[in-house]
């Protein structure tokens, strides 16, 4: 009987760990299953990053591409406005300036056409009173130095003068 129990008890041992040994065997592959399984998509996860990583950086290049593009599209269309603006200004001050040189020889010519009339006046005078004309040189030259001296009094004097009471700019003549 010692036998038979000591042989019973070996082949339920046996039988526990044979059934011991498949229980950890299929939690062994259980195991390496979910673990062959964590690694595909860890595998997948750094692939899907690596290209989203890429797709960033190429995305990232283009827009400073891009960016650089219009900057320089910008500045050159600023500096064409600015040079078309310039030769604006340019042309515009040229022609005013020669504008105002036109004025001014006109000025003068009415200033020289009026200093002559006045100058026949002052003769016609002299004929008529013959004690002005001895007063009128003096006061004549003194008017000359006059006008050597201060340029702006006298275009101030021929602005005034310009106009007659007709209203036209023409200086009148002797003959009136």
């Amino acid at each position: 009987m010692l036998a038979v129990e000591k042989e019973r008890l070996a082949r339920e041992a046996s039988e526990n760990h044979a059934s011991a040994m498949e229980q950890t065997g299929k939690l062994v592959q259980d195991s390496e299953t979910r673990a062959a399984a964590a690694d595909e998509r860890a595998r997948t996860v750094m692939a899907q990053a690596a290209a989203t990583r890429e797709a960033a950086a190429a995305e990232a290049a283009r827009l400073l591409e891009n960016a650089k593009v219009q900057a320089d599209q910008q500045l050159s269309s600023a500096n064409a406005e600015a040079q078309k603006i310039r030769l604006g200004a340019t042309t515009d001050v040229e022609r005013q300036t020669r504008s105002l040189r036109t004025e001014v020889e006109e000025l003068q010519r009415k200033r020289d056409g009026i200093m002559a009339q006045m100058g026949q006046l002052r003769d016609i005078v002299a004929t008529f009173a013959p004690d002005a004309a001895s007063t009128a040189p003096s006061r004549d030259a003194a008017d000359d130095e006059t006008d050597d001296d201060d340029e702006t009094d006298t275009s101030a004097d021929v602005t005034d003068a310009d106009t007659d009471d007709d209203g036209t700019d023409e200086p009148e003549t002797a003959s009136r």
